[in-house]
C-alpha cells in the first residue's frame, strides 16, 4: 500500500469510519472545515484512495477524531473520546475536577476552622482584658 493522492487501499476502514462520523453532518461543511475543495472528500472515498497526510490530519480534526484512529485499520469503532484543549480525556478531566473540588472543599473547611479559632482567641483576649481592668 502506498500513500498519496493516487494510492489505493485494499482495506478502506477509514472510509467506513468517515461515513459513520458524517451521519447527521453536511459533507460540504466537513470538507470546508478540513480545507478540502467541494466534492473532493466524496471523490477520494469513492476512489478508495488514501488522502495525503496533510489532508488526512485536517479531515480528522474536522471530524473531531485523531488521525491515528481514523487511518489505523486496527482501531475499530467507536472512536476514542477526543481530548479537551489541555489534552485530557473526559474521564481524566472529571478526575481532575473532582480532585480540585475536594482540595477546594478541604481548603474552605480549614479556612472556616481558622476563622473560628481566631474568633475564639479574640474572645478569650477580650475576657482577659476586662478582668485586668
Amino acid at each position: 500500500m502506498t500513500y498519496g493522492r493516487f494510492s489505493s487501499m485494499a482495506n478502506s476502514n477509514w472510509i467506513e469510519k468517515t461515513k459513520r462520523l458524517l451521519e447527521g453532518q453536511s459533507l460540504r461543511a466537513v470538507e470546508k472545515a478540513a480545507g478540502w475543495t467541494t466534492n473532493s472528500l466524496a471523490g477520494t472515498m469513492n476512489q478508495k484512495s488514501v488522502p495525503s497526510a496533510t489532508k488526512g490530519v485536517a479531515l480528522a480534526r474536522a471530524l473531531d477524531v485523531s488521525a491515528d484512529w481514523l487511518f489505523d485499520d486496527d482501531q475499530d469503532w467507536p472512536p476514542p473520546e477526543p481530548p479537551d484543549e489541555f489534552g485530557l480525556t473526559a474521564d481524566e478531566l472529571n478526575a481532575l475536577v473532582q480532585t480540585v473540588f475536594n482540595g477546594a472543599a478541604q481548603l474552605l473547611a480549614a479556612a472556616v476552622e481558622h476563622e473560628q479559632l481566631l474568633d475564639q482567641s479574640k474572645s478569650a483576649g477580650k475576657k482577659k482584658t476586662k478582668k485586668k481592668r
